[in-house]
C-alpha cells in the first residue's frame, strides 16, 4: 500500500464524516421549519437598537423577561469559549404579551 492510497482513503472517510454532518444538520434545520408558524420565525434575536421586529420589546427587556422565568431563551456558544449567541422563543414572547393583554382586559371590566 502506498502513501497516496492511505491519504485517499483518509479523504474519503473524511468525505463521508461531512456528508453525515450535513445530512443532520439539514435535517435539524427542516425540524426547526416546520416548528414555524407561517412566515415567524421561531426563535429570534434581541435587537441592538431600537424594538424587536415582531413584538416591539426591546434589549433590555427580553434580557429581564428571561432572567425572571417568563419567556424561554437560549445560549448557544462553543464549548470553552465564552461568548454565544443568546436567542430568545418567539412564541414564548408572544404568549406572555397575551397573558398581560388579558390581565388588563380583566383588570379593566
Amino acid at each position: 500500500m502506498s502513501v497516496g492510497t492511505v491519504n485517499n482513503t483518509y479523504d474519503n472517510s473524511k468525505t463521508l464524516l461531512d456528508i453525515a454532518r450535513r445530512h443532520t444538520a439539514t435535517a435539524r434545520a427542516e425540524a426547526l421549519l416546520n416548528d414555524r408558524i407561517g412566515p415567524i420565525p421561531v426563535w429570534i434575536r434581541a435587537p441592538k437598537t431600537g424594538a424587536e421586529t415582531y413584538t416591539g420589546l426591546t434589549r433590555s427587556y427580553l434580557y429581564q423577561a428571561a432572567a425572571q422565568g417568563l419567556i424561554r431563551t437560549v445560549s448557544i456558544r462553543e464549548p470553552g469559549k465564552e461568548r454565544g449567541c443568546r436567542l430568545f422563543h418567539l412564541q414564548s414572547i408572544l404568549e406572555f404579551i397575551s397573558r398581560h393583554e388579558l390581565g388588563a382586559q380583566q383588570d379593566s371590566k
